[in-house]
């Protein structure tokens, strides 16, 4: 089953595999990450898993209500993944689970607001949820930052 937050699981496993530095995690971990990517990046856009409605295995996903801190996950995952593997595909994966919050997204509508600098909660059935609570605007800042050190990582290396 996925629910909310998905990202987290993979992230940690990641973050294990290279504290303990074990070949085993690290495959659990990327496989992991593998099942997450098929089932949310479509079409060169995240397509998050709502919580309307949890997916389960056989079943229909739901694609409202998508929350930003799942996008954050997404975006601390694959950031992961490219520390730990090295691999450049991550890099990609990273940038296209960034652009959610900016319009490449179920909805094609921009969730961060270059106004208020803030970042709406999410998608409703009806459209974009316009409230932007601290947990928004933190999932977006802390995913736009991380784009910026992975840039400096692939540069640095």
């Amino acid at each position: 089953m996925l629910a909310y937050d998905n990202g987290i699981l993979p992230l940690a496993l990641l973050h294990a595999a290279e504290i303990l530095n074990d070949e085993k995690i690290t495959k659990i971990a990327i496989k992991s990450m593998d099942f997450l990517t098929k089932h949310t990046l479509k079409d060169n856009y995240l397509s998050i898993i709502g919580n309307e409605k949890w997916y389960k295995k056989g079943e229909d996903r739901s694609v409202f209500a998508q929350q930003p801190i799942d996008a954050m996950a997404m975006v601390l995952m694959y950031h992961q993944a490219f520390h730990v593997t090295k691999n450049k595909k991550y890099l990609s994966k990273l940038y296209t689970a960034f652009l959610w919050f900016l319009g490449e997204n179920d909805l094609r509508m921009s969730l961060y607001d270059f106004e208020t600098k803030g970042c709406c909660d999410g998608f409703e059935s009806y459209g974009v949820n316009r409230n932007q609570g601290a947990e928004s605007s933190l999932a977006y800042l802390i995913s736009y930052l991380t784009v910026l050190q992975a840039y400096e990582e692939f540069y640095e290396t």
